[in-house]
Order: structure tokens, then C-alpha cells, then sequence
């Protein structure tokens, strides 16, 4: 991350610069860093370790353009490094088990109970799983099929323009956000400030009972 993060041949580690933009590490470049920092560069790259990136939020909402793998991509990656290595909660312990130490739920489709989540082995059953992380359910996400192709979109996109989409439309998420807490606070205080209507005494049961029956 930072100015970008690698190219080359096919591994995830490979290539750090190209005639036109150079790739570092985000804590090689900043061993301790603020929101701020990164607004200086143009766009950032995921290499994600697990599912679910919080940062990847929050650098979007500040219009930092993102790059990642695309799903083949990420999947390839994973099977030949374990690029996702916290992608199962007993990445530390489960050594060369193989699969879930339990079986799926009795009420899972046919088709669930082969996608075993921690089968690392089964590269079905990893790019169903993968294909749930944020990266590709996050509107704005710029994907790459390889480094070249990641060079080709840094170079040619418009990431200014990119910039100002996405500070536009995570601005719109955020009223969105408000509005939907505001009619959900609302129903539930039936249009009351909070801390302005009585609360009856007696048990919780009672209370619960009287103000929601």
C-alpha cells in the first residue's frame, strides 16, 4: 500500500517499481501513521489477510482509491502462499488438519455442506468463501487480474475522478446511515427524545412489558 504495492511476475511478493510508479509497504513507509499520511498518495493496494478489512472502509469513505485482487487472483494467491492466512479463526493452531472440526448444520443446502469454510485444500470451497469478503462486496473497488493489469489501471485511470466519486457516494451512505438510525430510534421511542419519557417502575419484566407490549 501507500503509492501502490507490487509488480512483476505472479506472486503476490514480486516487483516493487515500474518506470512510472512505485509500490512500498504501508509500514515500511510509515511505521506509525494517521488518515492523513495516506491522503498524500494517490491510491492504495489490499493484500488482504482475512475477509474483512475495517480500514478498507474508512479509507474509501476519505476517497483513497483501492486496489485489489480480483477473486481468481486472490484465489491463485491463497493456494499457492496462503496470502489469507486469517481467513479461519484456528489459522494458529489447526497445523495440517484439514476441514472444520465439526460438520455443517443439518439445515444447510446440499450445495453448503460441500463448501466447508476451512478446507484450504478445496480451491472450490475457498472462492466461495473469499468471494464473501468485503473487497468484492464494497462499492468502488478497483480489481486487478495481475501486476500488469494493476499498472495499466494506475496508469490510466482517473483516480482524482475516482476520488471524487466515492467521497460523494460514502457521503450519501452516511445520511443514509443517519436517517435509517433516526426512524429506527424514533419507532423505538415513539418519537420521544431520549431520556425524556417515563419509565414505570417494577420488575424489568414489568417495565419491558408496559413500554413494549
Amino acid at each position: 500500500p501507500a503509492s501502490g504495492s507490487g509488480a512483476g511476475t505472479d506472486g503476490p511478493a514480486s516487483g516493487r517499481e515500474s518506470n512510472q510508479t512505485k509500490f512500498v509497504e504501508l509500514r515500511e513507509l510509515y511505521p506509525a501513521y494517521g488518515g492523513r499520511d495516506l491522503e498524500r498518495h494517490p491510491a492504495i493496494v489490499y493484500l488482504p489477510y482475512q475477509v474483512s478489512v475495517m480500514s478498507l472502509q474508512e479509507r474509501l469513505a476519505a476517497g483513497i482509491p483501492a486496489f485489489a485482487p480480483s477473486l481468481d487472483l486472490l484465489v491463485k494467491w491463497h493456494m499457492q502462499y496462503g496470502l489469507v492466512f486469517e481467513r479461519r479463526a484456528d489459522w494458529q493452531t489447526a497445523g495440517s488438519r484439514r476441514g472444520s472440526l465439526i460438520g455443517a448444520h443439518p439445515n444447510a443446502s446440499a450445495h453448503l455442506k460441500t463448501m466447508d469454510p476451512n478446507d484450504e485444500r478445496d480451491p472450490k470451497a475457498v472462492r466461495f468463501w473469499l468471494g464473501l469478503s468485503d473487497i468484492y462486496n464494497t462499492p468502488g473497488v478497483l480489481l486487478f487480474d495481475s501486476w500488469a493489469h494493476l499498472l495499466a489501471l494506475v496508469r490510466d485511470t482517473d483516480l482524482c475522478k475516482v476520488s471524487q466519486g466515492q467521497r460523494g457516494a460514502w457521503g450519501r451512505r452516511e445520511e443514509e446511515v443517519h436517517s435509517a438510525w433516526q426512524t429506527l430510534v424514533s419507532e423505538i421511542t415513539g418519537g420521544k427524545l431520549p431520556g425524556t419519557r417515563p419509565v414505570p417502575s417494577g420488575t424489568y419484566e414489568q417495565v419491558m412489558a408496559e413500554l413494549y407490549p
